[in-house]
């Protein structure tokens, strides 16, 4: 079996199309790639968005970022005069007003103490007491990973800037470039992305 490789119009695995290829999968790869993919989906909502930073702070002034700006102030080579008012079309500015809105409710840290202030626990629904308890030890584990995880990224982070400061070259003789995870910190994340 090839490799999985997405064309335009239909996903292919190997030679054959994903409905069919889907069926020769084991049960166990088939939860391994949904896994991979909710993982995915995950990661790029989580880090991915933190990545680039919070979206308010940068909708909020419709002349620095706007989606749309008015046809004239676009380059001549895409139709424009590149004159007239630096400001989105009203219809943008109130789309990227809402969008400012909605974002900017801040959410719960992702690594919270539990029984904290920020404690999201809650949101486990439990049927009684016993499940309660079991909920609040996978909570309180999860938290404890987290915690371990960031432990990890702070070193690599600490490395990452230690090299750059130093100077160190690779062995093309240009200058180590080792990047840090900041963005993938569990200690600077939220819960999830506001809306």
């Amino acid at each position: 079996m090839g490799g999985i490789q997405a064309t335009s119009d239909v996903l292919v695995i190997g030679d054959e199309s994903l409905p069919h290829a889907w069926e020769s999968f084991r049960t166990a790869e088939k939860y391994t790639m949904v896994i991979d993919a909710i993982t995915r989906f995950i990661d790029v909502v989580t880090t991915g968005h933190e990545q680039v930073g919070k979206v308010q702070a940068y909708a909020q002034d419709a002349s620095f970022a706007s989606f749309s700006w008015a046809a004239s102030l676009r380059p001549r080579w895409a139709g424009g005069t590149g004159e007239g008012v630096l400001a989105a079309p009203k219809e943008v500015a109130t789309g990227q007003a809402l969008i400012m809105a909605l974002t900017s409710t801040p959410m719960p840290d992702l690594v919270a103490a539990a029984g904290g202030e920020q404690d999201w626990s809650k949101i486990f629904w439990a049927a009684d007491g016993e499940q309660r308890a079991q909920l609040d030890e996978v909570y309180v584990q999860f938290q404890d990973r987290l915690r371990a995880f960031s432990a990890k990224c702070q070193e690599v982070n600490e490395d990452a800037l230690a090299a750059f400061e130093s100077g160190q070259q690779n062995v093309a003789g240009k200058p180590l470039v080792n990047f840090g995870l900041w963005s993938h910190d569990p200690q600077y994340l939220e819960t999830s992305v506001s809306i």
